[in-house]
C-alpha cells in the first residue's frame, strides 16, 4: 500500500539487534532503550512469537481502513 500510495517502491528490511540498536540511538533514543527495543524484535518478533502476544492482524480491528490511514498521514511516510 505504501508503495502505491507514495509512488516508489517500499521494501521490508528486518535489522539485526546491532542495527536496530543504532538506529534507535541515532534517532534519539537513549541506549537502555534502544537495547530493548531490539532485544524485543530479535527475541518476540523474528521468532514469530509476536503474534502469540497480539493474535494475527485479520483479528485486530479500528474504524478505519488501512489505507484511510495511510492516506491520511501521508506525510509522515514522506521521506
Amino acid at each position: 500500500m505504501l508503495t502505491q500510495l507514495l509512488g516508489r517502491k517500499i521494501t521490508h528490511v528486518r535489522l539485526t539487534a546491532n542495527e536496530w540498536l543504532n538506529r534507535a540511538v541515532s534517532n534519539g533514543f537513549p541506549p537502555i532503550l534502544g537495547r530493548i527495543l531490539a532485544s524485543y524484535e530479535e527475541d518476540v518478533v523474528a521468532t514469530g512469537n509476536e503474534e502469540a502476544l497480539v493474535g494475527k492482524s485479520n483479528t485486530i480491528t479500528g474504524t478505519r481502513e488501512l489505507k484511510e490511514f495511510l492516506e491520511e498521514n501521508k506525510s509522515l511516510w514522506v521521506v
